[in-house]
């Protein structure tokens, strides 16, 4: 990105997450919503600068962890507990961040395949089609085999079973 564009993604979490840095902003403000650099919307509503990019990085992670205790609201709304929260898309492949996230919100995090939102507009698809089952052409899109499965835990693989997959 903008801070650090030559270092490997697994770097920049390994240094995040070692830094003392523990500011956070309000990532729903509109000073985020599409800046010109990101890195000076940082320093607009952190009140110290970060000292490296790391801090950086450790800022907006933290920062997002804050953003998913949305989750009570749903709670609130719906009067159910809930005790996991499923992570897809590229934040799952991010264990810092979603250490984070199990930490600020108090809930088991479970990581998905980043393929899900592909792998669920696929199956919408192919239900609509109804040329094919949606199990099979999932499958075979992502080369899956029975009890293969691209996912980090066993009770995100009985989940996503659920899903005919």
């Amino acid at each position: 990105g903008e801070l650090c564009p030559d270092k490997p993604w697994n770097e920049i979490t390994d240094g995040a997450s070692k830094s003392a840095f523990k500011e956070s902003v309000d990532i729903n403000d509109q000073a985020f919503l599409s800046p010109v650099s990101m890195k000076t919307a940082f320093d607009g509503m952190l009140k110290r600068k970060p000292k490296s990019v790391y801090d950086y990085f450790n800022a907006a992670y933290i920062s997002l962890a804050h953003g998913y205790p949305r989750q009570t609201e749903l709670q609130a709304n719906t009067g159910k507990k809930y005790d996991r929260l499923y992570i897809v898309g590229g934040g799952a492949k991010n264990k810092y961040l979603n250490s984070l996230v199990n930490d600020v919100c108090g809930v088991t995090v479970t990581a998905l395949p980043i393929e899900a939102t592909a792998i669920g507009n696929l199956k919408i698809q192919a239900e609509r089609d109804s040329g094919c089952s949606p199990r099979r052409a999932i499958n075979r899109a992502n080369n899956i085999r029975k009890g293969e499965y691209y996912i980090y835990d066993e009770q995100a693989k009985k989940q996503y079973a659920l899903y005919g997959v």
